[in-house]
């Protein structure tokens, strides 16, 4: 059997050269992935330049922000700029439409500012084309031109007959049809991944990430898209089986594909925002407001805490008035201030977080009806560019943000006495808080976090191949 699919792959095989369609489908996926990346390579490698260039001159204005109270330090505070792996060149996800630019000041958590202004045009109502979505998209299109016909247009043609006369057994036609057809997908994808892998080499150069999780994440990216192509490859080879004729098994693939690609992210994205909805930004902001000034019972929190906090701080240190404290008072009244902000802030935040993780979850659990929306979330995560590494990149933000603040507040009680607003520090001090290093997640966190995206589309390719196994039962009598 085994040396039957072979013979009948590599017919396959030269059929698809000989036919001049997968040449033109290699000239044609090439040429849209070189312009597709290309354009994004010049945008990518200007922007990594510009957020180098601009971290160190943030961190040159904290160093020589003068001599003033540290609190003031605090506010005038200092950015931090979300990390980009090479890969974000293939697949830009949440960077297309969330910004960069992290502020870090005392009293608030801030989300990212400054979506860059190419971003920001109205033509991106229509979507933005990434390479990951052309290489999904085109190898999936490319499955169906190459292979509707594969087995419907020999039994149309009556050369279906001469095959099982021949003593080839359906199995070993579909899938010595479904082998070379994939082989023939295999030469494009192959294609795909060198060009890709060229534009990864030279935007490596501008990430500081360990080179290997890069080649990594790139290993798992492509395998992703080759993935994708198989459950196509195997699914289209089901249909031709199962439809009689060539034209009808091109509308139906055709009609499954504009559903899967085009039209089922769009319906999802709507019904999930439609029934999990968030707060927006006017509605966020104020709730976080009211959480800071009122205590659960309705009471304002500052006028009781205040009062209680310099009692305590007074009764603490033996004196009668802040004015002799050996400490600073404002330090030490800032600590319990950003105490109370870093706990509503962290509440709200956690809260906004759940919804979109709910929605997340909700998103994918849609890829029952397509695998288009678990390979691309899939793709967003071995680039580094979906709502995890956002959110950890987040924390890592907050977390440095309330160390800054921590030492502010520290050297404001230390080396303050009475109400501690006279004091004042300089470049010594600024130099002493630490740069900002962000260490981001390994590629295996992938793994671990996307194994239900996984898990998924596995299930597509075994359900397109048992769709195709049921086939091999039938060809005989549908010939």
């Amino acid at each position: 059997m085994f040396a039957m699919v072979r013979r009948i792959a590599g017919a396959e095989l030269k059929q698809q050269y000989r036919d001049g369609t997968l040449k033109v489908l290699g000239v044609f996926v090439i040429g849209v992935l070189l312009f597709t990346i290309g354009a994004r390579y010049t945008t990518f490698i200007k922007a990594a330049a510009e957020d180098r260039t601009a971290a160190r001159r943030v961190r040159e204005q904290w160093v020589n922000q003068g001599v003033k109270h540290p609190h003031s330090g605090a506010h005038f505070g200092t950015y931090v700029f979300r990390h980009s792996f090479a890969t974000e060149l293939l697949e830009p996800g949440v960077g297309s439409y969330s910004g960069k630019i992290f502020p870090l000041v005392t009293h608030a958590r801030n989300f990212p500012i400054e979506v860059p202004i190419d971003r920001r045009s109205g033509l991106n109502r229509y979507g933005e084309l990434s390479p990951g979505v052309v290489g999904l998209a085109v190898l999936s299109l490319a499955a169906i031109l190459l292979g509707f016909g594969t087995i419907a247009s020999e039994r149309e043609n009556g050369t279906i007959r001469l095959l099982l006369a021949s003593s080839a057994t359906p199995r070993a036609i579909i899938w010595g049809k479904c082998l070379g057809l994939g082989l023939a997908i295999g030469f494009l994808w192959i294609a795909i991944v060198g060009v890709e892998a060229v534009f990864v080499a030279l935007a490596a150069r501008m990430d500081p990430s360990d080179p290997a999780q890069t080649w990594l994440r790139f290993a798992g990216f492509e395998g992703v898209q080759l993935g994708y192509a198989v459950a196509w490859v195997v699914g289209v080879v089901a249909l031709s089986a199962w439809i009689r004729h060539p034209r009808t098994v091109l509308a139906v693939a055709l009609s499954i594909w504009v559903g899967n690609t085009i039209l089922l992210p769009r319906a999802a994205a709507t019904a999930i925002r439609t029934l999990i909805s968030e707060p927006s930004a006017e509605q966020f902001t104020s709730a976080i407001k009211h959480d800071i000034a009122f205590r659960a019972d309705g009471t304002e929190w500052v006028e009781s805490w205040s009062k209680k906090l310099i009692a305590d701080t007074l009764r603490q240190y033996g004196v009668e008035r802040i004015e002799d404290l050996p400490v600073g008072y404002a330090g030490i009244m800032l600590k319990g201030s950003d105490a109370h902000y870093e706990e509503v802030f962290g509440i709200h935040f956690e809260r906004l977080h759940r919804i979109h993780r709910r929605q997340e979850v909700w998103t994918l659990a849609l890829s029952f009806l397509g695998p288009w929306v678990a390979a691309r979330s899939l793709l967003e995560g071995f680039a580094g560019t979906d709502v995890t590494h956002l959110g950890t990149f987040s924390t890592a933000a907050e977390r440095y943000r309330r160390q800054l603040v921590e030492a502010t507040n520290d050297i404001a009680v230390r080396q303050g006495h009475g109400t501690g607003w006279e004091l004042e520090v300089g470049k010594q001090f600024w130099e002493s808080v630490p740069d900002f290093h962000y260490t981001p997640p390994p590629a295996w966190f992938v793994l671990g976090d996307h194994a239900a995206g996984m898990a998924i589309l596995l299930a597509w390719i075994l359900v397109a191949g048992l769709l195709m196994h049921r086939a091999e039962r039938g060809l005989e009598w549908r010939v």
